[in-house]
């Protein structure tokens, strides 16, 4: 039942986003928007704490989607006032920072976001990864790699760091790899000076 009621709640939600006839920044912000206002009381009206920091962290992640970050930071907030310990909420939290170009404090929710029965190496490295992940989607390659370096040097084994390394790697530029001619093959001999 709990998860049918969320549903219902979220719909109503979404339903007073989509139904806002003035601009599109003013339709998530419920001081503007009488029906989302009226929406979300009633989700916390009808809903207990931990479902209700749910449905936020679902309402985050559909405001990330479609890219209005400051939403949804104040959304993800409001989940972890609700449920502080929410890794889930806390980690988006941290994308969507990442994703405003607030590197530091994205990459403190990261670290926040971890469960405490991972060792401090896994959870470091998780964080950063997480932040490379980031970059990554923000088309800063240089940054991503450096993110990803770090994880592994923090976390040797951390395959999903060393997976999204190797991948970059191959497509950036690596300040210490030398200078090649263009017309160097790694099979043909070369040329004689």
């Amino acid at each position: 039942a709990g998860s049918k009621m969320h549903e219902q709640k979220l719909n109503e939600i979404f339903a007073a986003i989509r139904g806002w006839d003035g601009s599109i920044e003013d339709a998530t912000d419920p001081a503007r928007n009488a029906a989302l206002k009226s929406a979300i009381r009633a989700a916390k009206r009808d809903t207990d704490s931990e479902e209700l920091a749910a449905l936020h962290n679902n309402l985050g992640f559909a405001l990330s989607t479609i890219g209005d970050y400051d939403a949804a930071m104040l959304v993800y907030r409001e989940a972890l006032r609700l449920d502080p310990p929410s890794a889930r909420a806390r980690n988006n939290l941290g994308f969507a920072l990442a994703a405003k170009g607030e590197d530091d404090e994205a990459l403190a929710a990261f670290r926040l976001g971890q469960p405490a029965s991972l060792s401090e190496d896994d959870r470091e490295a998780n964080a950063l990864y997480n932040l490379g992940l980031a970059q990554q989607g923000r088309g800063e390659v240089h940054a991503a790699v450096l993110s990803y370096s770090k994880a592994v040097q923090t976390q040797p084994g951390h395959r999903d760091a060393q997976t999204a390394l190797n991948s970059l790697v191959g497509s950036a530029p690596s300040p210490l790899a030398p200078e090649l001619p263009s017309s160097f093959s790694p099979d043909s001999p070369p040329e004689a000076p």
